[in-house]
């Protein structure tokens, strides 16, 4: 008679007998083991590590890296070398001065170094015809701004000289 079946016989619950156990003996091979708990995830850090240095992706990374490198590259060439912006001095008269005097200041501070006087524009625009004088400063010195600032200021009816960037 095999061995289940004398378990059987003798009353044993059927609920304790298992199959073979891992030794191939049949019978009772005790409470099962508990399960392990699942690995915790692995950081982000650690998966982007792993594929970007993997064999296989080598020749996209370094693409990709050496591209971030030409337009890291060109945005500071672009800052460096670009054009100056320009710098215009703006004369800024008193709500009560006259034509005249508007010309006196263009014919009494003419360009000084590089501070240059613009010529005056024709168009009837109230811009124009509010500030009529305007200096290009952009490659003037601090000396040639200055004598620009102190003749103008001199001038009756003129409130002051205001600078402007542009883009400002």
């Amino acid at each position: 008679m095999p061995a289940d079946e004398e378990i059987r016989s003798a009353g044993t619950a059927p609920d304790t007998i298992r199959g073979p156990g891992p030794t191939g003996v049949t019978g009772v091979t005790g409470p099962p083991r508990p399960r392990r708990p699942p690995a915790p995830p692995e950081p982000a850090w650690r998966r982007a590590r792993r594929t970007l240095t993997a064999r296989k992706n080598r020749s996209v990374v370094l693409l990709a890296t050496f591209g971030l490198a030409v337009v890291i590259a060109l945005g500071v060439y672009a800052a460096i070398s670009g054009k100056a912006d320009q710098v215009e001095g703006v004369v800024q008269f008193t709500p009560t001065a006259t034509a005249a005097q508007k010309a006196a200041v263009r014919t009494a501070c003419p360009t000084v170094g590089r501070a240059v006087l613009e010529p005056a524009e024709n168009s009837h625009l109230a811009t124009v015809l509010t500030y009529p004088v305007r200096y290009d400063l952009t490659e003037a010195s601090a000396p040639d701004q200055a004598a620009i600032y102190k003749c103008v200021n001199l001038q009756p009816g003129v409130i002051g000289l205001s600078l402007a960037r542009q883009g400002d």
